[in-house]
């Protein structure tokens, strides 16, 4: 993966994690010149250890700041299990971050795997899956008071309210095949980009690839 973005001349930093030796989050890849890169600080031990949050400035024409957010939010396990409460915390601890780069003249692009559905049209069968992990109330209140303060949920509001498409399907129980997935990944930002996003889409074709993952990416062409 890292061979490729050098091969076309990106920067691509990423966070490894500390606990299972894998890639939790990934900081875009800039074409830019090589960006500011940090991990949240204020998160302490909500994303030290798992990595499960870094991002970037980039110095864009016209002496633009674009903060980019690459995260991976906790999945939570089981609903009123100690992790799905550790999950509640982290989102909040996340909206809190964005919120104060939204209180600076950068403007802000935050994306990953959220794994939480925010609405009934972002499930595949929204009275099998009410209180259930990534669509229960709590999960979504918190997702919620991200937007409330100003924050776009870029795919929803390019797309429409009405369109129903999936990043993630299960692996087992059919969940591609029969196309009962979830959105759960998604791209944020601030007003001012979402202004100027050209395209957002989900890639759910990737899904069907030989050994793929069981999510699919979400692609914004955003004119900055």
């Amino acid at each position: 993966m890292t061979q490729l973005f050098d091969n076309l001349s990106f920067h691509l930093h990423h966070l490894k994690n500390k606990q299972k030796c894998q890639y939790c989050s990934c900081a875009p890849a800039s074409a830019l010149s090589e960006p500011e890169t940090k991990e949240l600080e204020s998160a302490g031990s909500y994303s030290s250890e798992e990595s499960r949050y870094i991002e970037c400035v980039l110095e864009c024409a016209g002496n633009k700041r674009i903060r980019v957010v690459s995260v991976y939010v906790p999945n939570g396990q089981e609903v009123e299990s100690e992790t799905f409460f550790y999950k509640l915390k982290f989102l909040e601890h996340l909206k809190n971050r964005l919120l104060n780069i939204m209180k600076t003249e950068d403007f802000l692009i935050a994306g990953g795997d959220f794994n939480v559905a925010p609405e009934e049209i972002d499930v595949h069968d929204p009275k099998a899956l009410d209180g259930r992990l990534c669509f229960h109330i709590l999960e979504r209140a918190k997702f919620r008071e991200i937007l409330n303060n100003g924050i776009v949920d870029i795919f929803r509001t390019f797309v429409g309210i009405d369109r129903k498409e999936f990043s993630w399907w299960n692996y087992r129980e059919g969940g591609w095949q029969n196309n009962r997935g979830l959105r759960i990944d998604a791209l944020l930002s601030s007003p001012q980009i979402a202004d100027k996003v050209l395209d957002c889409s989900i890639l759910s074709k990737v899904r069907g690839w030989d050994t793929p993952s069981d999510h699919a990416p979400v692609m914004g062409d955003i004119d900055v």
